[in-house]
């Protein structure tokens, strides 16, 4: 379930985590959410949502940046494939049951604006 990291706490942004998921939430000075980033399927290949009012929706995959054993790299987001908006809604909403509601429902809203691409195959934990 998700947990936030009071360690990463800052004025403007939120950190939640698990072992599936990373959620960050930005707001604005009056308190309104006007980003997010949900980082999931953190122990298999990492994807991330992004959404902004500026820019909308975006959809990666995060590159470890780990090619070689003697030097770490800075993760990179890069463009992924298919995107199976109903299943990563059902495993969000699994794990966000401790967050608060309205920074639940703002993320399952966005989530849910997404359309599923035609690729993005049933069979999957994650397939997005």
């Amino acid at each position: 379930m998700l947990r936030e990291a009071l360690y990463e706490r800052e004025p403007n942004r939120r950190w939640f985590s698990d072992d599936d998921f990373d959620l960050i939430v930005w707001f604005s000075e009056a308190a309104t959410i006007v980003a997010i980033q949900l980082c999931y399927d953190k122990s298999g290949t990492e994807r991330a949502v992004t959404w902004s009012r500026p820019r909308g929706h975006e959809h990666f995959r995060v590159d470890d940046g780990e090619h070689s054993p003697l030097r770490n790299e800075t993760p990179l987001l890069v463009a992924n494939g298919p995107f199976r908006t109903d299943r990563l809604v059902e495993m969000f909403l699994r794990a966000s049951v401790t967050l608060e509601p309205a920074i639940r429902s703002f993320v399952v809203a966005r989530l849910l604006e997404i359309p599923a691409s035609p690729g993005a195959s049933a069979g999957e934990k994650w397939s997005a």
